[in-house]
């Protein structure tokens, strides 16, 4: 499971997944719903540490798939929660000319 942190337009949202990288195209259909974006890895160890019972509570959840869980939607809470130092190489998204625009810096 991987953890990505995702700078949108109504604010951050930390999320897991199963795949590897947004720009794999099952977890990119499912972020395009935000409209532009960056997005960040966020190291697992990380997430574990500050979210503890609560990762356990939403990856235990039978409603959400692995494709896609929101762990937090909460600006303050995962500003509070997941320093800049640990987050990975930026990956931003828009949308160009109806065709999606993915690259990494």
């Amino acid at each position: 499971m991987k953890s990505f942190l995702v700078f949108t337009h109504s604010g951050p949202v930390l999320v897991l997944s199963k795949y590897d990288s947004v720009q794999q195209p099952e977890l990119l259909n499912r972020l395009r719903a935000y409209g532009k974006f960056i997005s960040h890895e966020v190291p697992m160890d990380a997430v574990k540490a500050c979210y503890k019972e609560h990762l356990d509570h939403v990856l235990n959840d039978p409603k959400q798939g692995d494709e896609f869980r929101v762990l937090d939607e909460d600006g303050e809470s995962i500003f509070i929660n997941v320093g800049f130092h640990v987050l990975g190489t930026p990956t931003y998204y828009e949308p160009e000319g109806g065709a999606p625009r993915c690259y990494t810096a």
